[in-house]
């Protein structure tokens, strides 16, 4: 199926005005961004070092501490806030995996799915050369009954992952947390060190 001019200009603006994508068709990781925000530089780029302190940071227990996650939560484009993942040591705080989030809520896996389900069509479009592959992960939390619905799309040195999590009801009446949709990329460096 041939794509025309008008359907081509249609899926670039859908991606750039609520998919986050930087919409070229660059196969590699660092060519990516959300928001402006890009795998490689450096988060003092965007922010000043007091802003930075004020964020919430937690050390990354899956990367042995290597890195520390770095809360940012200003509502963008449809998301309610950001997090960018740094080498805990870095003075220079290079960005190696950012996450723009959205909360849905309790039991709203179907909205989830839905908005899941538009953004990983705009990018099998955009993307239609690379390997994708979906899944569904548990979290060994409380019940075990908690699942991650993913879809992956594997770019040179990186990965582009839009997930929707499904909170089972005892670690929503356990915790604070909510149904939530993320739209990640991250940097083989990052996703090698949570793996060892």
């Amino acid at each position: 199926m041939k794509i025309n001019k008008i359907q081509k200009t249609l899926i670039l603006l859908l991606s750039i005005f609520f998919f986050t994508t930087n919409p070229s068709y660059s196969a590699d990781i660092y060519d990516v961004d959300i928001f402006g925000y890009e795998i490689s530089q450096s988060l003092l780029d965007h922010f000043t070092s007091d802003e930075i302190q004020g964020m919430k940071k937690v050390i990354e227990g899956s990367t042995q501490g290597i890195f520390t996650r770095i809360n940012y939560p200003r509502k963008q484009g449809g998301y309610d806030g950001m997090q960018f993942l740094v080498k805990t040591e870095d003075s220079m705080m290079i960005i190696y995996a950012i996450t723009a989030y959205k909360s849905l809520g309790n039991e709203n896996l179907e909205l989830c799915m839905s908005k899941k389900r538009q953004i990983v069509n705009d990018l099998s479009k955009i993307y239609s050369q690379i390997k994708s592959a979906s899944g569904i992960s548990t979290y060994d939390i409380y019940d075990g009954k908690s699942k991650s619905y993913q879809t992956e799309f594997f770019l040179e040195e990186g990965r582009i992952i839009v997930s929707c999590t499904d909170w089972s009801p005892i670690v929503e009446e356990n915790t604070r947390y909510q149904d939530n949709l993320r739209y990640i990329i991250m940097s083989d460096i990052y996703n090698e060190s949570r793996n060892r």
